[in-house]
């Protein structure tokens, strides 16, 4: 029962988006995995925003042993979002996920051509704030709305 809560826990700490920069070939790029629920989207972005790989699938975390494990099935690949289509491939990795940090050893379940075992660090990217203004900004302008310094009309929405 505990290792179900445990892995459970690790799959809600999963949701969001994750990236390691790396470098192949003297070329840098990013990865990028953005989890929800039980779905993963997978990118490889070059330059400032150009997607070298895109992979969609589904995910599920399991214990093997002394190991968690994340299972990638049902995926779908290509040059983009739009242009995708499903392979006969599943991938199984072992992980180990900190506070804001999630290590994936990739490729080590079958030979895969071209692609060597692997072990990768990604980081939780920061969630952005709801308001593109500045917080202290927000608060200074409901305070002086508040106590009568200014007419209130630059206040933001929810203020």
């Amino acid at each position: 029962m505990f290792a179900l809560t445990a892995l459970g826990e690790d799959l809600a700490k999963l949701e969001g988006k994750w990236t390691v920069k790396k470098t192949r070939d003297g070329q840098s790029y990013t990865q990028i995995i953005e989890i929800k629920k039980d779905t993963f989207k997978f990118k490889i972005i070059r330059g400032s925003d150009e997607v070298a790989n895109y992979a969609e699938g589904k995910l599920k975390l399991e214990k093997s042993g002394p190991f968690n494990v994340v299972k990638f099935t049902d995926i779908k690949v290509g040059a983009s979002e739009s242009d995708i289509s499903a392979i006969d491939d599943d991938r199984i990795s072992i992980y180990v996920l900190g506070d804001d940090t999630w290590t994936l050893a990739a490729n080590f379940d079958k030979d895969r051509a071209d692609q060597k075992p692997i072990l990768d660090a990604y980081t939780k990217a920061a969630k952005r704030p709801k308001t593109s203004q500045p917080i202290g900004a927000v608060v200074f302008r409901r305070t002086l709305a508040k106590t009568g310094g200014g007419n209130g009309m630059d206040q933001t929405p929810d203020g």
